[in-house]
């Protein structure tokens, strides 16, 4: 348990005493309790990081600092800790006024009129093109010139290239784009939230096929770039089941149709699953979920055996779920073979305790298990065996 009392024990002496030097060179900047025990800072090094602690008393219950460090505990908070333990007296509770109080952006907007804002932002966009990108997109609805989609891939594509060394974009410099990603999908989700679906779309769209172009060239280590694909497809799974128009239900049910036949999609976790549960949502809220049956088949046509046993399993689930019946036992007398199929019958056969029939449906399975070496489904179904004789 790490206290301001003894932290320097509690972390590898490198750290401690670069974090002092830090200390005592002045690096922490900022500082201020922003609420009881919760502290925020700035700590300056090769840029300046962002930190947080929350203390209990004098016993630190959660820190964080946003440097590329994946240790314990970085440089950055052992100077943070060494500033709080200088602040924060022995047995006292009250601690002295941190110092650099940070004049915050909404006392600063009060004292600025309307004017004086405009022109700021007339040549503060003409020096960057970054900002002025940002400033457009933001209040993209306003003007319907706005191509929303290119200038959302010009400026994704800017902070890829920004960050790579010939096309590679190394471990650090990953999770710098990430964070830039991350304010891109913040600006999906707040368009979402006003009811502006289109650029919702737009937003989420862009970034997918700009993401899965850069990721085959990158370091993701720290898997932070990775989470983006689900953020995506979070956004995605808003926008399927929200008051979104029925044009553009089609045009993502048919933009994820077509993208998913790619099987890079499938290559970085579970992304491309995860696209895949969107789509019968979309298919039952146009009303026509023959729709997703079809993109199945598609899908099926170039898929590698695993991924088509997933497919046919999806498609038994389905009709299932609309009350299809007949087309069910059809599909399932069909794809026995698939141990997820096999399964689910031997679970009814056991619900209804008929043993008999169970016992019959894991013995055939063993043999088709045996037949292509899944060694592991062999012995879990020799165990449900074991059960039914029990």
């Amino acid at each position: 348990m790490i206290t301001l009392d003894n932290f320097e024990a509690q972390v590898s002496s490198d750290i401690v005493k670069r974090g002092k030097s830090y200390f005592q060179n002045g690096a922490v900047t900022y500082f201020d309790e922003v609420d009881e025990g919760s502290w925020e800072a700035e700590v300056d090094g090769s840029d300046t990081y962002q930190l947080e602690i929350l203390l209990n008393g004098r016993t630190v219950q959660r820190y964080s600092c946003d440097c590329p460090y994946d240790g314990e505990v970085c440089k950055h908070v052992v100077a943070l800790l060494y500033e709080l333990r200088q602040q924060i007296k022995k047995n006292h509770t009250e601690p002295t006024p941190p110092k650099n109080k940070k004049l915050t952006l909404q006392s600063l907007l009060e004292k600025i009129s309307l004017a004086e804002l405009q022109g700021f932002v007339v040549e503060y966009a003409a020096s960057d093109k970054t900002f002025y990108q940002k400033f457009e997109l933001y209040f993209a609805e306003k003007d319907e010139r706005i191509d929303v989609r290119k200038k959302y891939a010009d400026l994704i594509n800017k902070i890829f290239r920004s960050n790579s060394d010939r096309g590679y974009i190394g471990y650090n410099e990953s999770r710098k784009v990430s964070r830039e990603l991350e304010k891109i999908m913040a600006m999906g989700y707040q368009y979402a939230e006003k009811d502006n679906f289109k650029d919702a779309l737009t937003v989420a769209q862009v970034l997918l096929v700009e993401l899965m172009k850069a990721y085959p060239e990158t370091d993701d280590s720290s898997g932070e770039l990775g989470g983006i694909f689900y953020s995506i497809a979070e956004l995605l799974d808003v926008l399927a089941t929200s008051s979104m128009g029925l044009q553009l239900k089609e045009e993502l049910l048919e933009f994820l149709a077509k993208g998913l036949q790619n099987k890079a999609y499938f290559n970085y976790g579970d992304a491309g699953y995860e696209l895949m549960n969107i789509l019968p949502k979309l298919a039952l809220a146009l009303g026509e979920p023959d729709l997703y049956l079809t993109v199945l088949e598609k899908l099926e046509r170039n898929a590698s055996s695993y991924f088509q046993d997933d497919l046919r399993t999806r498609r038994i689930d389905f009709l299932r779920s609309i009350g299809r019946t007949e087309a069910v036992k059809q599909e399932i007398e069909a794809n026995m073979d698939i141990p997820q199929v096999r399964q689910g019958v031997i679970d009814e056969a056991m619900e209804q305790k008929d043993y008999a029939k169970a016992k019959t449906l894991l013995h055939n399975g063993i043999l088709v298990a045996e037949r292509l070496n899944h060694h592991g489904i062999i012995n879990d179904w020799e165990k449900q065996l074991l059960a039914v004789a029990q």
